[in-house]
């Protein structure tokens, strides 16, 4: 969990600009793919979906027994990461990720200064 973390930190820009210049993530993380008129969307590694107002980034997968999603919305600079067991059982992980982000997003500035 910690270096998913550390990584999600890094994707809302608060990594060195000697990896990845902040303007080059805000470029990935606008490029998406859609057939429904950027409803949700892939691009580079990442899915982006609307949800609201609010554009989530990120992705989600499992292997037999665990699923994992890891989300940020990168107005606000917060992120997500929602871990658990099962596999195509009926638990929706995304409904209760958009729980979350329900009662997060109301709370959280829009960061207009680029810090956390």
């Amino acid at each position: 969990m910690g270096d998913l973390s550390k990584f999600m930190v890094f994707e809302m820009g608060f990594g060195p600009d000697a990896v990845l210049k902040t303007q080059t993530l805000e470029d990935i993380h606008k490029r998406a793919i859609s057939a429904d008129l950027l409803q949700n969307g892939y691009g580079v590694g990442f899915e982006a979906s609307w949800h609201g107002d609010l554009m989530l980034i990120g992705h989600d997968g499992g292997v037999a027994g665990y699923e994992a999603d890891a989300y940020f919305e990168p107005k606000r600079k917060f992120g997500i990461l929602l871990f658990h067991n099962g596999n195509g059982d009926k638990f929706d992980d995304w409904q209760m990720f958009v729980q979350i982000v329900d009662k997060l997003a109301p709370v959280l500035p829009v960061a207009e200064d680029g810090k956390p």
